[in-house]
């Protein structure tokens, strides 16, 4: 969301400087992957794919804006 920090280190997703729990995601398969960080301006949404070696998703567009988002929110980052 807008104003938050956004980051890959060793392929593990930190928003904020705290990680996320992603158990959807095999982290062995994508060692050392790193991004940003990078600041999501106001407005925005920063989408991230769960294959981190090959989504093309905000590190390849940039973040969204959120008007360009159809959907619901299934849940949020705590």
């Amino acid at each position: 969301m807008g104003g938050d920090r956004v980051a890959l280190e060793y392929a593990v997703l930190v928003v904020n400087g705290r990680p996320v729990s992603e158990p959807y995601v095999d982290h062995s398969r994508i060692d050392g992957t790193y991004f940003g960080p990078v600041t999501v301006p106001a407005g925005h949404v920063f989408v991230l794919g769960d294959n981190r070696f090959g989504s093309i998703d905000s590190r390849v567009y940039g973040p969204v804006p959120l008007d360009a988002v159809t959907g619901r929110v299934l849940g949020v980052l705590d």
